[in-house]
């Protein structure tokens, strides 16, 4: 289990916080669906902490399930997810994961767990 923070600047633009990560900053912005999954969780807050896993944790969580063949959860560029709750609360919309996704896990999982 990783726990990371996430901040949003005044732009309206999403970042995870990485510090050790060795790209740019512009690869830890959170774009195509995962900005809005951030705005869900973060209830209005500009700076939230989230504790992810590839195995289920103790804690209450949600799920976000790998969308597609594994060719595409070899993509060097990113993969797509499907979010079906947001707090215990139904959702169905995808977003797509950045290559810092395999930074964090060394790939791309079939499910990361969301705490």
């Amino acid at each position: 289990m990783r726990t990371f923070r996430f901040y949003k600047e005044k732009s309206g633009r999403w970042y995870v916080d990485i510090p050790d990560f060795p790209g740019d900053k512009a690869e830890l912005e959170m774009v195509c669906g995962a900005d809005t999954m951030l705005d869900i969780y973060a209830q209005g807050l500009n700076n939230i902490k989230l504790t992810f896993s590839v195995a289920p944790p103790k804690c209450p969580y949600d799920v976000l399930t790998l969308i597609g063949p594994n060719l595409i959860a070899e993509s060097e560029f990113g993969s797509d997810y499907k979010v079906s709750t947001i707090r215990g609360v139904d959702y169905d919309f995808q977003i797509w994961l950045c290559s810092v996704t395999t930074y964090v896990f060394g790939g791309y999982p079939e499910k990361i767990y969301i705490c």
